[in-house]
């Protein structure tokens, strides 16, 4: 039996641009749970029957550990590629471009299906917070949707876009605790909210002139990190490492990243190590240590591979990446390399944990669980939507 769920769509603070994410007021009624029977749901005003898809035929196979489909896609009609995940204390949750979400209990169990009410610009990626949460500001209700999930779940921040790809994604997005932090691509900017009340706060903004963008951020407990590059096609330059306290204060130039051409996407954290992954289904990885101030630069993969399609997770003893080629042949896999392996560049300690996937755009870590979501598959015949998995050592 599936549920079905209708959220509408409402501004980020409840006291700020309302008017602009609601347009017209009938749109903004909230239509409870439905129960599917086997007849039509009607999802934003639009008749469709989920029960009519089909599910990707690779099934996921764990060389180590365990794996398990949490959601296959054929819960939500409108679920094509799983573009971002997000997780509460008890369930993830992914988006699927434009605004559709589905979250399914960890471990397994009933999937629930959302839908947004209104059409407005694409959630390219998103983050949730607490129930009755809000974050105001000129910036951020310009760039930043929300949405209350039912029953006290939480709170959806979606940040505007149309694309998640790794090699053109429009910027990211961040909850964590009292703040939310986005940065987007054009303009090229890097903004802080306050959850619930206080000013907003522009940390970074570059002109179109400096041709300078952020490309990655972070958060620990003290700071937020940022990458930033000088962008003018088709050279990419200049890569920084910064930061800049979360209580507000300068930004500072934590390193200069080791000039390869290529743009840093992820930020990670290990103790007084920083690691900083860089794009493009690039191998390189560069370290810094904030105590030292020693950075260096390796290879991600010992095997210096190039076929990287989703960002780097590390659960504090072994970095999780996925590779695939982009085709329908499955041939997605999910790579483990050990810390120590990476630190001695020793062949060992890396292995395909989970193979036979579909081509993935997005993976996240949680409590040293590995959740990946994979492509939809158009061109297949018939076609199939993407899939969120959950792998567990």
């Amino acid at each position: 039996m599936k549920r079905y769920l209708l959220i509408s769509l409402v501004s980020v603070c409840a006291c700020e641009a309302s008017q602009e994410l609601q347009g017209d007021a009938s749109l903004t009624q909230t239509i409870d749970a439905g129960i599917d029977t086997g007849t039509s749901v009607s999802l934003d005003a639009k008749t469709t029957d989920a029960k009519a898809r089909d599910v990707s035929t690779c099934l996921p196979q764990a060389t180590t550990g365990a794996a398990r489909v949490l959601i296959d896609g054929s819960e939500n009609a409108w679920m094509h590629s799983v573009n971002d995940i997000a997780f509460t204390s008890n369930k993830v949750f992914v988006l699927s471009t434009p605004f559709a979400f589905t979250a399914a209990p960890y471990g397994g169990g009933t999937v629930e299906p959302y839908a947004m009410s209104m059409t407005i610009p694409s959630f390219s990626n998103f983050a949730i917070g607490s129930a009755g949460s809000s974050a105001g500001g000129s910036l951020t209700s310009q760039n930043v949707g929300g949405a209350e999930l039912p029953t006290g779940g939480g709170r959806i921040f979606g940040l505007r876009g149309t694309s998640t790809s790794l090699l053109d994604r429009p910027g990211e997005i961040i909850v964590d605790g009292n703040d939310l932090v986005f940065y987007t691509k054009s303009p090229a900017q890097l903004v802080q909210a306050a959850m619930g009340g206080g000013e907003e706060r522009v940390i970074a903004q570059y002109p179109d002139s400096t041709h300078t963008f952020v490309t990655a951020i972070a958060l620990n407990k003290s700071y937020i990190y940022f990458t930033t590059i000088v962008s003018t096609p088709p050279k990419t330059s200049d890569a920084k490492l910064k930061r800049t306290l979360r209580g507000g204060g300068p930004i500072e130039e934590v390193t200069t990243l080791t000039d390869s051409g290529g743009a840093p996407d992820g930020i990670l954290f290990d103790g007084d190590i920083v690691y900083v992954t860089e794009g493009g289904g690039s191998n390189i990885i560069w370290t810094h240590n904030l105590t030292t101030s020693q950075r260096g630069m390796g290879s991600l993969s010992s095997r210096n591979v190039s076929l990287r399609s989703t960002r780097v997770a590390f659960d504090g003893q072994a970095f999780y990446w996925g590779e695939s080629n982009g085709t329908d042949s499955c041939n997605g896999k999910i790579v483990k390399r050990t810390k120590s392996s990476f630190s001695t560049n020793s062949k060992s300690g890396e292995d395909f944990v989970l193979t036979n996937l579909d081509a993935m755009g997005q993976l996240r870590e949680r409590s040293g669980v590995i959740y990946v979501g994979t492509s939809n598959q158009p061109f297949r015949t018939p076609a199939t939507p993407g899939q969120l998995i959950e792998w567990k050592p």
